[in-house]
């Protein structure tokens, strides 16, 4: 049972790197009992998953309980061994001395290279583990192999790796001495990306270990280390992470190393502008969802992941491994699998990776094309009702041309219309002015006939 301290202890969480055995943080997962029971059992089991998930701390947790079992275990990080600058004669000769060491016959190591120069790199390690592993070892040997991802880096194939790994699995059929022989492979990879022939890939023959985000149950022994109100201190944290291990621990050693309001804790390290820049987490992920740092991740590629990681926003999409956008959005760590469909992992990765990201990210010709390929689509919705749709543009556009004769026609009318008003106004205004003179004439005939009238002389004889 865990003794609540009085207060929260922030030495009590691991938040990065590998946990110690015997830590108090360690959350036990199925993914522990699964593992463990396949390797004693003898079975090749392989841990793929998205980086900050818990592989190694898992690894050193199973090592730990193989050796209290009386199995002889051999740890190899592929991380130590360089991946630039190396060719594959050093690579495969470094691999085998790890092992060696790591299983205690290192100078056993040494000497059969030197000795077996004549073999490949990939044979010779075949030949050691056979040869020599096997032949100094009574008891079962487990062989595990972590940051397997690192072979897609390397400057040379490394597919004869995982084929002699495969050919040890096959030995067993004909020799059972092999039976005592299990290999476990680790990394942040999918199989496909490492080996792509599926008659010689390790991947088909083994069991897959699937590590997942602590549920509330798993995560309450850290609720010890968070204080009085450890459980209620952890069900905020895990609103916000949904069991994250990396985000679940961090935010943990956040809260008891400044005690307050968690939603505050997580504004301030993860909501803020350049958080996915800083943190170590959101860097990586942001990065593997982009191919950053990959130079086989075209503009084209980058924006095929952030179309599919758009729909997964919205409702999610298919957990389809042979898909690369939907391998690449899964294996980035923002996404978790339910029910066969990847959706948004947790409400932090919600809020940092949101359709602002995408808009800022997506490649600029990407957006001209989804604009082309909307105006596309539409041409086709509309072409895709057959007959009756074309039916319909047909009178459409017939009614649009008569409409637009119509108008024109109109337009002309209304135009000669003006000129004949214009025309009937001057005719109006010179009748007026007609008018007006003829007026002005009767009023000066008028004039002069009074005017003759006065002259007149008046009647005499004479005159008559």
């Amino acid at each position: 049972m865990s003794v609540v301290a009085d207060g929260p202890q922030e030495s009590f969480f691991v938040s990065g790197g590998t946990i110690p055995p015997g830590s108090p943080s360690y959350i036990e997962r199925a993914a522990d009992r699964e593992l463990l029971e396949a390797l004693l059992g003898s079975e090749y089991a392989y841990v793929l998953n998205s980086r900050q998930m818990g592989k190694s701390s898992l690894a050193v947790r199973t090592i730990q309980k193989l050796q209290d079992a009386g199995v002889a275990t051999g740890f190899v990080d592929l991380t130590r061994l360089g991946s630039t600058n190396v060719t594959a004669e050093q690579w495969y000769s470094g691999l085998l001395m790890e092992i060696g060491r790591s299983l205690g016959l290192r100078s056993e190591a040494a000497m059969y290279i030197r000795d077996q120069k004549e073999l490949g790199p990939s044979a010779r390690i075949l030949g050691f583990l056979q040869d020599v592993v096997l032949t100094k070892t009574q008891s079962a040997v487990v062989l595990l192999i972590d940051e397997i991802d690192v072979t897609r880096s390397l400057p040379f194939a490394t597919g004869e790796l995982f084929a002699g790994i495969r050919q040890l699995h096959n030995g067993r059929a004909s020799s059972p001495e092999m039976k005592r022989l299990t290999v476990c492979l680790m990394g942040s990879a999918l199989p496909g990306s490492l080996i792509e022939d599926v008659r010689t890939t390790p991947f088909n023959v083994g069991r897959r270990i699937e590590l997942r985000d602590f549920t509330l149950e798993e995560a309450m022994p850290l609720a010890a280390g968070l204080g009085e109100k450890g459980v209620e201190r952890l069900k905020e944290v895990m609103d916000w992470t949904n069991g994250h291990p990396y985000l679940t621990q961090a935010l943990c050693a956040d809260y008891a190393k400044e005690p307050g309001d968690v939603s505050k804790l997580v504004a301030k390290r993860y909501l803020g502008q350049h958080a996915v820049q800083t943190d170590s987490n959101l860097a990586d992920v942001g990065n593997r969802l982009l191919g950053q740092g990959d130079p086989t991740v075209t503009d084209q590629i980058r924006a095929d992941t952030l179309t599919l990681f758009l729909r997964m926003l919205k409702s999610g999409v298919p957990d389809d491994e042979t898909n690369e956008p939907a391998a690449r959005i899964k294996m980035s760590g923002v996404a978790r699998v339910s029910d066969g469909r990847l959706e948004m992992r947790n409400a932090i990765y919600r809020h940092v990776f949101s359709r602002t990201w995408v808009r800022e990210n997506m490649p600029a010709q990407e957006v001209r094309r989804q604009r082309q390929a909307f105006w596309r689509g539409v041409a086709r919705s509309t072409l895709g009702t057959a007959a009756v749709g074309l039916a319909l543009i047909g009178f459409a556009l017939t009614v649009k041309m008569n409409l637009n004769r119509v108008e024109a026609r109109a337009r002309a009318l209304q135009n000669q219309n003006g000129r004949l008003q214009q025309q009937l106004d001057d005719y109006r205004l010179e009748n007026v002015t007609l008018r007006q003179s003829l007026a002005r004439s009767r009023r000066r005939i008028e004039w002069l006939q009074g005017q003759l009238t006065r002259q007149k002389p008046p009647s005499t004889p004479e005159n008559r």
